[in-house]
């Protein structure tokens, strides 16, 4: 069973990422992030967002360092 105090709806997952909800949808398809589909619509847990911002953070840090 999905906690939902542990999920957030797909338009805060963009938001806490700071990415467009459509871009958002596009890695769930693509799989890069993974949901859960509910009669609430797709719901993505808190940790997976962190874990996907902090690999983005790491991920520009390093193109920024190669300059």
């Amino acid at each position: 069973m999905v906690n939902l105090d542990e999920m957030l709806p797909t338009s805060e997952a963009a938001r806490a990422l700071g990415i467009s909800p459509v871009y958002l949808r596009d890695l769930l398809k693509a799989g890069r992030l993974p949901c859960v589909r509910t009669r609430l619509g797709r719901l993505v847990a808190v940790e997976d967002v962190e874990r996907f911002r902090l690999e983005r953070e790491a991920k520009h840090r390093n193109r920024a360092g190669r300059g």
